[in-house]
């Protein structure tokens, strides 16, 4: 199993309560009904919503993770709209996780992609910050 050097295309929202205005930072996140004031002090689980791209940059390959319930993470709201993420768990990578056609090289450059299959799956230099943002009103 080769280890993933992580180059973070996308990871969806975790799930939580928000209310924001995009015209202004005036996010406020809600943890167990009191406003996050500090950061790391509310600590949350989620699922990562549609597919997240990793990258093994010196290897030249590429992976896709769709988002399932079998993909989660863990991490940390607040204040405002800043985050952090510090898990992220795939139980079976081999059902949820494939080769993409390309992967960049380490000169940043779209190449063939190296990877055949993937079998297992290593998230590595982790936390990752994370910007947070309310994609749908949760009063509807």
């Amino acid at each position: 199993m080769k280890k993933l050097i992580i180059a973070l295309s996308a990871l969806g929202t975790l799930g939580v309560l928000a209310s924001a205005s995009f015209a202004t930072d005036n996010t406020v996140w809600l943890c167990q009904g009191k406003e996050v004031t500090a950061p790391k002090t509310c600590l949350v689980k989620g699922e990562a919503e549609g597919a997240i791209t990793m990258e093994d940059m010196k290897e030249e390959a590429a992976v896709e993770c769709v988002a399932t319930s079998e993909g989660y993470g863990e991490g940390w709201v607040g204040p405002g709209s800043e985050g952090e993420i510090t898990s992220i768990t795939y139980t079976e990578p081999s059902k949820n996780c494939k080769p993409t056609a390309k992967a960049l090289n380490e000169a940043g450059e779209e190449v063939a992609n190296k990877c055949e299959a993937v079998r297992g799956l290593e998230i590595v230099d982790l936390p990752w910050a994370a910007l947070l943002e309310l994609v749908a009103d949760v009063n509807k």
